[in-house]
């Protein structure tokens, strides 16, 4: 992101210069341990952070009993509750899912994990990505559902039957406007014609409680025995642990040997760096920005060339092209909780592809210098056709062609020539 980049730039100059900064950087929370669970990647964890920032730890070990009683820590307590001997609701929704299955007609070499778990949900993802770059829209669109059902399972799970049917009317409700075709069809039928068997309330079920840091404080968590509210509370408590445990470790190095450890590290960063820097222009030489294809993710229509985007202020990627106007809809005001130099927000972008009815959010307009409405997009609700095939991608980053800086000079005269007239 921008603050790699910026560290990176920090570095480059640092090696270039052997230039002396004295800087001091405050963390308001733990450092954690990036995912790691033994000592020796928590600890290599924290030295990277400290190589990132160039910096090392100064903690308060000398006030840590002050500090402990300025600041208590509240203690935990776990309200169990019985685990639901039946879960009509549950099983209904899984029921659904297999007939989406079933509809579907899964690729024989994928197998799907268990749903109401976190690997379903990958899953699903790899799934929708598959159907994106195969043209199959079926495959698509039931991914991108059953999504949604896996979301719901997991909330009946650790919050109310309510909150996750809620949750799946609100993503039903958008779908109405969107129906193209007979995947369409079957998905909105299949949840509205049992939209009166799923609805069963029931008492609710929340898992984490506020904290209170007062003295003397305590917080409860309510959860099912042996559910996994009562493994993540454990395990993050393990991982405090190991974050301490961890720096620690760290502060009990030598200087010497505490320096030569973020050498390393920073230059092993910044080589990386440079080398990825590479991969990403190689891979955007390999094709032209006109001969890649910008299709709405959703229906698969072409709605853009690459050489339409263009790169404005490093940030945006904006679509130049005024034809560009007829795939799409303008939707509600953008708020945003600072200001530009240069631009200002405008109203979302929704997709209208074609005569279908296809409102999926694609980014929104923005006023350039107060002259140039464009908008800008969001790449990972596009599918990109390129000579290679096609393929999806979350970030511009990582768009197989170069866009070009957006010139307003070249904007005006092609949009507004009477002007040099």
């Amino acid at each position: 992101g921008s603050l790699n980049l910026k560290i990176t730039d920090y570095f480059r100059e640092k090696v270039s210069f052997n230039s002396l900064r004295l800087s001091l950087t405050v963390f308001l929370s733990s450092p954690g341990t990036g995912g790691a669970k033994t000592l020796d990647k928590a600890v290599e964890h924290v030295l990277q952070i400290c190589a990132n920032l160039d910096s090392a730890i100064v903690s308060t070990k000398k006030y840590a009993p002050e500090l402990k009683e300025r600041v208590p820590r509240p203690k935990r307590f776990f309200d169990i509750v019985e685990q639901r001997a039946k879960d009509p609701f549950g099983d209904h929704l899984k029921w659904m899912m297999n007939l989406i299955h079933d509809y579907m007609d899964l690729p024989p070499d994928f197998r799907l994990r268990e749903c109401g778990t976190q690997e379903y949900e990958a899953d699903v993802v790899i799934l929708e990505q598959r159907g994106v770059q195969e043209n199959n829209r079926l495959l698509a669109q039931c991914a991108l559902h059953l999504r949604q059902y896996n979301d719901a399972l997991l909330i009946n799970d650790t919050l109310r039957m309510v909150d996750a049917y809620r949750s799946l009317k609100e993503f039903y409700i958008t779908k109405r406007t969107m129906t193209i075709d007979g995947t369409d069809f079957f998905l909105l039928g299949l949840f509205e014609g049992e939209n009166p068997q799923i609805f069963i309330t029931c008492p609710d079920m929340l898992t984490p409680c506020f904290r209170d840091f007062t003295k003397d404080s305590r917080y409860s968590v309510v959860a099912q025995a042996g559910g996994r509210e009562v493994r993540r509370e454990h395990m993050n408590e393990y991982l405090e642990d190991l974050t301490g445990k961890a720096i620690d470790s760290v502060q009990s190095l030598s200087h010497r040997e505490f320096r030569a450890k973020i050498t390393e590290l920073q230059e092993k960063a910044f080589f990386c760096s440079k080398l990825e820097q590479r991969h990403q222009a190689d891979r955007r030489s390999r094709n032209t920005a006109a001969s890649i294809q910008l299709l709405c993710r959703n229906c698969f229509t072409p709605v853009a060339s690459g050489s339409d985007i263009k790169l404005v202020d490093n940030v945006q990627y904006v679509n130049i092209n005024p034809d560009f106007k007829r795939h799409y809809k303008v939707g509600e005001q953008v708020i945003l909780d600072r200001s530009f130099e240069d631009w200002e927000p405008g109203f979302m972008s929704e997709s209208e592809c074609n005569s279908y009815a296809n409102s999926q959010e694609w980014g929104f307009e923005i006023k350039y210098k107060k002259s140039a409405l464009m908008p800008n997009l969001a790449i990972k609700n596009f599918a990109l056709e390129t000579p290679d095939g096609r393929r999806t991608v979350k970030k511009w980053k990582d768009v197989p062609f170069t866009v070009e800086d957006f010139s307003i000079e070249e904007y005006i005269e092609e949009n507004f020539p009477d002007l040099f007239n």
